[in-house]
């Protein structure tokens, strides 16, 4: 379950999009490893594994969330404590 301060942020890049005129946003969660895909005048779409992400129309490339995820450095849970 995603904590407020999480759907706070989905809900801004939600904005940014729609009020920004980008064409794509991505937010990205590391603790289920998944991807949230944000689009205007649609519904953000939940991503995971190896699920294909939505690219930028007229960009040609294929991308899963595994892939994503696998090009990340990201600590280990156990590295953050003592650091908060």
């Amino acid at each position: 379950m995603q904590s407020s301060s999480g759907y706070h942020l989905s809900f801004k890049i939600g904005v940014a999009v729609l009020v920004y005129t980008c064409e794509l946003g991505w937010l990205l969660d590391p603790d289920d490893r998944s991807v949230l895909v944000f689009k205007p005048h649609q519904q953000p779409v939940f991503c995971h594994q190896n699920d294909k992400l939505t690219v930028i129309d007229g960009v040609d490339l294929e991308l899963t969330v595994e892939q994503v995820f696998s090009w990340l450095k990201m600590k280990e849970e156990s590295e953050f404590k003592g650091q908060i």
